[in-house]
């Protein structure tokens, strides 16, 4: 439903294999894309992450063996863009090493937590060295997605990612509540936890504060196709 509505509505709409440890996971990830390039692979919207955030695999190597063995079974049938998540919690430590055409390694900030000052040199780095980068998730608070949204930090990263031409995504698009310690996502960009999957939901959902600050970022940034 996902992929079809992105279609319709001529967005790109990625598919994401959301894991830590998916270099243990190498059968059930490779038949899961392969199914997915056999089913897609013709369709110029689908975007193909293979691997969303290793946490602690320490070997570039272990990490590079899984993204090669599933990308080549992708390319069976599509040449569509390919993204590979970096250590730790892709904050591109390594990249490289994908033989694959296509592919861009991954990069993850939230504004309260990653400065550009410091994160910054690395995306610079892979991109002087010939490896793509794409910001495949960012938000405006803190890495654990709590409290307020960091308005002159993510304006700082606004300006790196228009400068640099980084394609990116914000997380999330609405609140939910942490069934642990009834936490909400404060980088949410509509409040409350209602699925929005209906047009009169999603015409009646309320910015917060970071969806405000998200909102005018697209809208000053969006362009003619």
């Amino acid at each position: 439903q996902m992929v079809q509505a992105a279609v319709e509505n001529d967005v790109y709409i990625i598919i994401d294999w959301p894991s830590h440890r998916a270099e243990n996971e190498i059968t059930a990830a490779d038949t899961f894309f392969t199914r997915m390039a056999k089913t897609y692979g013709n369709i110029p919207n689908v975007i193909f992450e293979i691997y969303n955030e290793p946490v602690n695999t320490t070997a570039w190597s272990s990490i590079t063996s899984y993204a090669n063995t599933v990308a080549s079974h992708i390319r069976q049938y599509t040449e569509n863009l390919i993204l590979v998540g970096t250590p730790s919690w892709s904050q591109l430590t390594s990249y490289g090493g994908v033989s694959a055409t296509n592919v861009a390694y991954v990069f993850h900030f939230y504004a309260g937590t990653h400065y550009v000052g410091t994160f910054g040199s690395r995306i610079t780095a892979a991109k002087n060295s010939g490896n793509a980068v794409f910001i495949s998730e960012w938000g405006t608070t803190s890495a654990d997605g709590k409290g307020s949204a960091n308005e002159s930090n993510t304006n700082d990263w606004f300006t790196f990612m228009e400068s640099n031409h980084l394609s990116n995504c914000n997380w999330s698009l609405r609140q939910e509540t942490n069934p642990i310690d009834n936490t909400t996502e404060g980088s949410a960009i509509f409040s409350g936890s209602a699925f929005l999957t209906n047009a009169e939901d999603l015409n009646n959902a309320t910015y917060t504060s970071s969806g405000t600050i998200v909102k005018n970022y697209l809208s000053q940034h969006k362009s003619s196709w």
